[in-house]
C-alpha cells in the first residue's frame, strides 16, 4: 500500500480479494502454475473409523464457526480467507495432493530415512 513493493502476481487460481488488482500467475503469463491457492490448506481431521454421523456433526459445527461473521472479520484482518468443504470434498483434495506431491517426491528421490 505504501508503494515500496510491486507485486507481480498471486500464486492462487483466482485473484485475491485482498489485492484484486494483482493478476494471477496464469494471467501474468506463467501458465499451469499450481501455487499456494491450491496447495495451502488447514484442516481438522478426525481419527480413522469415526462414524459418518459424527463426522457430519463435527463438520457442521466447523462450518458454522467458519461462516460466523465475527470469525470471518478476525481472519480477514490477517489476510486469510475462510473456506469450508464436506468430508468428501476434502478427501478429494487429499487424493489430488497425494498424487501431485507423491509424483514430485518420487522424481526427486526424496526419502525420510
Amino acid at each position: 500500500k505504501a508503494g515500496k513493493l510491486r507485486a507481480l502476481a498471486v500464486a492462487s487460481p483466482e485473484r485475491s480479494p485482498f489485492a484484486p488488482d494483482i493478476p494471477t500467475m496464469d494471467e501474468a503469463g506463467v501458465k499451469g502454475y499450481a501455487g499456494a491457492g491450491e496447495d495451502l490448506w488447514w484442516a481438522i481431521i478426525a481419527p480413522a473409523g469415526v462414524p459418518a454421523d459424527i463426522q457430519k456433526k463435527l463438520n457442521d459445527a466447523l462450518v458454522n464457526a467458519l461462516t460466523s461473521q465475527d470469525l470471518i472479520q478476525q481472519v480477514k484482518a490477517q489476510y486469510v480467507e475462510t473456506l469450508t468443504s464436506t468430508p468428501e470434498e476434502f478427501a478429494a483434495i487429499l487424493k489430488r495432493d497425494h498424487a501431485r506431491w507423491g509424483e514430485i517426491v518420487k522424481k526427486a528421490d526424496i526419502n525420510l530415512k
